[in-house]
């Protein structure tokens, strides 16, 4: 790969966008990069990171990534400390690394313009920015990715040992990354044996002689293997502990298309998945023509922006074929690995024209389309509230108390907030944690009995996730017999966040006697009918005391296999009065209602029949009466025609 080492005339006449590019891309990374929340998967980075180095690699071991960029941020860590700004920092510089090695590289092959187009589209693409603001290894990876790509080209071109000697590294860094970034690496070295392969030797030249591509090729790839041996035990690990128990959910075609679109949107969703949506099919589009432009002219550089392509394609491809053929195993933050290669895709039609004023367009025309997504990246706090619960419950918590934990998701971001607490994570007997839960320790337990903590003279912190795949033992921490509720259960969210906390403060009173405040609430029985327990899926509900009957505003939630035709809720300690049910069917785990042309699509059950409504149902709706002699009516579950 080439470097400069001096300024030549290209560098001296572009040299002040160069400046700005770097000054632009340095500040549009780390803007604003402490204002979100932090989530559960970060708060697994920053617990992983606090262990020291050899039990770092025996935890991620247990886990589902390999240990590369958790020791990268070890060593900065140690360095700098633990901060949301540190622990987000490298994934920082990874993003503004993929900028300066595929322009170094570029400039040598396209000039300047053609250079600078690629920085400037890399930048204002959403999940540059994204993938750069969080504590994970993806935008680590597709700096891994884009270096492999772009010194395999050069490889290939030019045939000199220290790009070969390039490519090898980042094929070695890449899979000691990311599973993903592993699986581009394997899949780029076969496009660029096949590459080799189709090229003739030089005449009196050996095909697979000593110092020939095929040989080096061969040699390179070789390297890259044995380097990875050492993790390869840990791998068949890690794939046994997937194949038993893993978190993620079938692939469908919704989610295929999420997935394929996820560079271009906003994390956790966001407002404008059809922009990303249409961005996505434009920017496949204009590659691809870019590269057929190139075939046509017979371009020999065609090679970068193909291969390139076909290293997203081919992942995305073999991520679907492993989750159908084995298990899920592909989310769409998993195909950010492979971004840098997309972009120098798309920038190789511009720079194919040849035209700088084509170039400008260009980069204007993905601005402009990109630009809301971009303002939503930094505006909206998807990652949930707990930054605010830190904020305005820090002084209430005191170092004695204890946090017990209904969900995995709060349960990591309540260690990383609150570090000097117990913190205990209820599971049923029967269910099996999802997470590797050692990397919390220590202060932190797993389990399912709740008795031993009844009788400390100690302030319990009751946290939930509304929707959660098993509830929060409610009722089992404020009806002990030296136990109540210290005022209602909180809902507390940040708006559009796919976090809902649920918070209650548990009080030790042992004072209190048997006699239950339940003079006023009791258990409410509501039975779920017309259930069809042939389609597979959850039963997911949640229970409203007044509008709006949206997520975030219920007051009870909860999930429940469907083993019959007919599924009794039962809720402990509700107040005696009004309320509405909603319940639906969920097949594809999602944990939301799915609706097409505001029809649903899965069984929903509300007491009303979903067709006689005109819009949004309204709490008096769907209320019924609760009282010590009163029960609702059953509630019939209504399928989609």
């Amino acid at each position: 790969m080439r470097f400069y080492k001096k300024p030549d005339e290209d560098l001296a006449r572009y040299w002040p966008l160069w400046i700005a590019v770097l000054l632009l891309s340095i500040g549009m990374t780390f803007f604003n990069i402490s204002a979100d929340a932090l989530w559960y998967d970060e708060s697994y980075t920053v617990a992983t990171v606090t262990h020291s180095m050899g039990d770092i690699l025996r935890l991620v071991s247990t886990d589902s990534h390999p240990p590369l960029y958790y020791i990268l941020l070890k060593m900065l860590t140690a360095v700098f400390g633990h901060s949301l700004a540190v622990i987000r920092g490298l994934s920082a510089l990874a993003s503004i690394g993929t900028i300066a090695l595929a322009c170094a590289f570029l400039r040598k092959r396209w000039g300047s313009p053609g250079a600078l187009a690629f920085a400037a589209l890399f930048i204002v693409t959403p999940m540059a920015i994204g993938a750069a603001q969080e504590a994970r290894m993806y935008a680590l990876a597709s700096f891994f990715v884009t270096g492999m790509v772009l010194s395999g080209y050069a490889a290939a071109e030019d045939n000199r040992l220290r790009d070969w000697i390039a490519l090898g590294a980042f094929a070695c860094v890449a899979a000691w990354t990311h599973y993903f970034s592993l699986m581009a690496a394997g899949l780029y070295w076969c496009v660029l044996f096949i590459r080799i392969l189709a090229v003739p030797a030089r005449p009196g030249e050996k095909k697979l002689g000593r110092g020939t591509p095929l040989f080096r090729c061969l040699v390179a790839g070789g390297a890259v293997i044995v380097l990875f041996l050492p993790w390869a035990f840990a791998l068949a690990n890690q794939a046994s502990r997937v194949a038993k128990n893993f978190w993620i959910q079938p692939l469908n075609l919704q989610s295929a298309f999420a997935i394929l679109s996820f560079p271009f949107g906003q994390r956790f969703g966001g407002p404008h998945g059809a922009t990303s949506f249409f961005l996505f099919l434009g920017v496949q589009a204009l590659s691809a023509a870019g590269i057929v432009r190139g075939l046509i002219r017979k371009d020999r550089g065609v090679f970068l922006p193909l291969s390139a392509l076909l290293v997203y394609w081919l992942t995305f491809a073999a991520g679907v074929f492993l989750s159908w053929a084995i298990r899920p195993i592909f989310v769409e933050r998993y195909l950010v690995t492979c971004m840098g290669s997309l972009i120098i895709a798309l920038a190789y039609f511009a720079h194919s024209f040849g035209s700088k004023r084509i170039l400008a367009a260009m980069c204007a025309a993905y601005l402009f389309f990109t630009f809301p997504i971009l303002k939503s990246t930094y505006t909206m706090r998807v990652n949930g509230a707990g930054d605010i619960v830190a904020k305005e419950y820090s002084g209430r918590v005191k170092p004695g108390d204890i946090f017990v934990h209904g969900s995995e998701h709060t349960f990591g971001i309540f260690r990383y907030y609150f570090p000097d607490n117990f913190h205990y994570l209820y599971v049923p007997a029967d269910f099996i944690p999802m997470g590797n839960h050692q990397v919390f320790q220590p202060n932190v337990e797993i389990g399912s009995e709740l008795a031993k903590y009844a009788n400390e003279p100690v302030t319990i912190w009751a946290v939930g996730r509304a929707g959660e795949y098993y509830p929060t033992p409610w009722a089992e921490l404020t009806q002990a017999p030296f136990r109540e509720a210290a005022g209602p259960m909180l809902n507390i969210r940040k708006e559009p966040g796919w976090l809902t906390i649920q918070l209650q403060e548990v009080r030790y009173n042992p004072a209190k006697t048997e006699k239950r405040s339940s003079l006023a609430s009791g258990y409410l029985k509501v039975k779920i009918t017309g259930l069809d327990q042939t389609l597979g899926g959850k039963l997911v509900y949640a229970l409203y005391a007044n509008d709006p009957i949206r997520e975030g505003n219920f007051i009870r939630s909860g999930v429940l296999d469907i083993t019959k035709g007919s599924q009794d809720i039962i809720l402990q300690d509700v107040p005696y009065g009004e309320y509405a049910i909603v319940a639906f069917h969920d097949l594809n785990g999602n944990f939301s209602p799915d609706f097409k042309k505001n029809q649903p699509v899965e069984g929903l059950a509300l007491g009303i029949d979903p067709a006689t409504l005109r819009g949004e149902p309204a709490f008096d709706q769907l209320k019924f009466s609760f009282s010590e002699t009163v029960d609702p009516a059953d509630v019939r579950m209504y399928y989609p025609e």
